[in-house]
This record gives C-alpha cells, structure tokens and sequence, in this order.
C-alpha cells in the first residue's frame, strides 16, 4: 500500500473546519446544530471516505470501513478478495459561528457595532485576522458578545453586545495598525433612569506612512499618519514635526527625487554599505549620506535633486 501511495502521490492527510457556536458550544453538521459529539465523528468519517472513494475508486479499489483514533483515522480498502489497510492524519478546526438559537436570544440585544473601513482587500483581510485572533484570546463568555462579523466590500461590521468588549476590539485594531477611531452614541431608552444607548465605533484605517516622502520647507521629510487626524513629519536633520492632516498639502510639496527600500548591512570610517530590493549591494560615501537607521535595519533611502542621500527608518 505504501508503495501505491509513494507512486500516486496521493495525500495521506485530511483537513476540516466545522462551524462551531461560541455561546453554546454546539456544532453545526450537514447545516443542522448538535451537541452531539457522535455526529461529529460520523460525519468526519463520511467526508473522509467520500473523498478518498473518488481517488480509489479510479484504480478498482473499495473503501470498506474508515475508524478515527484521535488525530488519525484508518482505512479499510476492498480489492477483490484482499483487504488493504490506509493510515492517515486528520486535522479539525472550527470556525466561530453563532447558532440560530443563541442569535435569536441576543441579536435584538447588541449595543454596540463596530465599522472598519479600509481601501484594500488585503488590509480587510488582516483586520479580519486581528478581529480572530483577539477572539481567541478573550475568555469564552467575553468571546461570545461579538454576535456578527458582516464582510462587506469596503470592510467589515461588527455586531457587538456590549460597550465595554466593542472598545476593547477597536482599540485593539488601533493599536496594530494606523486608524482613525470616532465613537457615536444614540439614545434606545430609559430603563429605571439609567439611558441604554447604542454604540457605534467608526474604525477607518489610514494610509501606510511607509512610502509617503514630500518636501517639507524645502527638505525631503517622512510622512507618517497619526490615528488623531495629525500627522508626523520626520526631518531630514532628525527633528519631527506635527501638522494637521489638512494641512498637508498646504505646507508640503511633492517630493520629485529617488526614494528606494533598503536594508542597512553595514559601515565603516567612509561609506555606510546598504542592500537593494534586487539584493545588489550599494556603497554610499558617509560625506554625501544623513542616516537616521539603525544598522540592520530595513530604511527608505531618499536621494534628493541636489544629491543629498537620507536614509529614513522603516515605520511599521
């Protein structure tokens, strides 16, 4: 068997994600919820077998049984009257889902909603890993106030049940990458005069400073977003700035000069030696050089129209 394995390449290993409820722990099976963890098993055997029946069933070969031990399952192959024996691994993932049940129970009841907003699908889809991995890392009950993730075109809406864990996401998403944060509130009602409002945290992600070079009082500078609706500008002599975001274009002007991703590999008493995207290596004379990277390090190397080279930190 092995030998016929080697031959046909065929995969010994087995992948499944089940959407699983985080309220009630139930699982959904063949788009129906169980708790029951016999299911589990039986449909995981039956996806097993159905997928490797389309790949024996080429050669003659029958799928008689499939077992599951732990992490791995085995199976039982019919050819003519020899029984053959297949191992492979299985690897289970769930995916967090609310159930129909618990959504009735606590959709009405959200209080606050979550909007990220950002221009490329990319940054979406990391916005979604940052929102998983905060989930995970939530205990279960706390994990279990963000009733719906909606994907949208130009983001994502998060349906959140309370005030308190909304925040906590948003200022997690804040904190890995460059947003804008503004908070609205609008009245539900009054309940034994205490006012229940719903919450709604606008997250809009904001340009990447890492490439952003303009001329700055006639100097080439570092453009870099602030979430406070400022930015900073990082000065060809080391000193930093900070204007307000609408004033960008006022105070500044394009920057028409060589602007180059680099890595610092090293440096002695007359050159600082860097490594291009292309990995070729460049020697720049210290004379004609303003380093403000450390070495090792990636920079942004500016080259302006007089010559003058400054090689700016990375900013991530």
């Amino acid at each position: 068997m092995d030998c016929f394995l080697f031959t046909r390449s065929i995969d010994t290993s087995f992948k499944a994600t089940i959407d699983q409820c985080p309220i009630c722990g139930r699982v959904r099976i063949d788009n129906r919820w169980t708790n029951n963890q016999n299911d589990v098993g039986s449909w995981l055997a039956r996806k097993i077998g159905d997928r490797y029946s389309k790949i024996f069933n080429k050669y003659g070969l029958m799928i008689k049984s499939v077992d599951l031990s732990g992490n791995s399952f085995i199976m039982r192959i019919l050819s003519g009257d020899n029984t053959f024996v297949f191992k492979g691994n299985m690897e289970l993932s769930y995916k967090r889902s609310i159930c129909p049940l618990c959504l009735k129970e606590k959709q009405e009841s959200f209080e606050a909603v979550i909007q990220v907003r950002a221009e490329k699908e990319e940054d979406i889809r990391k916005i979604h890993e940052v929102v998983d991995a905060t989930l995970r890392t939530l205990p279960p009950e706390r994990a279990s106030e963000v009733l719906v993730i909606d994907e949208l075109k130009e983001g994502l809406d998060l349906k959140v049940y309370s005030h308190s864990t909304a925040r906590y996401i948003a200022n997690r998403i804040k904190a890995l990458y460059p947003s804008e944060l503004k908070e609205t509130h609008k009245l539900i009602t009054i309940k034994g005069g205490k006012r229940q409002s719903k919450l709604t945290i606008s997250v809009r992600l904001l340009k990447k400073a890492g490439y952003e070079i303009v001329y700055y009082k006639n100097k080439p500078a570092l453009v870099t977003y602030l979430s406070s609706g400022k930015v900073k500008l990082l000065l060809y002599n080391g000193n930093s700035v900070i204007i307000d975001r609408k004033l960008l274009n006022k105070e500044t002007r394009v920057f028409r000069g060589l602007v180059e991703e680099v890595v610092i590999t090293d440096m002695d008493k007359e050159y600082i030696y860097v490594k291009k995207f292309d990995t070729t290596m460049l020697k720049i004379p210290l004379e004609k050089a303003i380093v403000h990277a450390p070495l090792g390090t990636k920079a942004i190397l500016v080259e302006d129209e007089d010559g003058i080279i400054i090689l700016f930190p990375m900013p991530y």
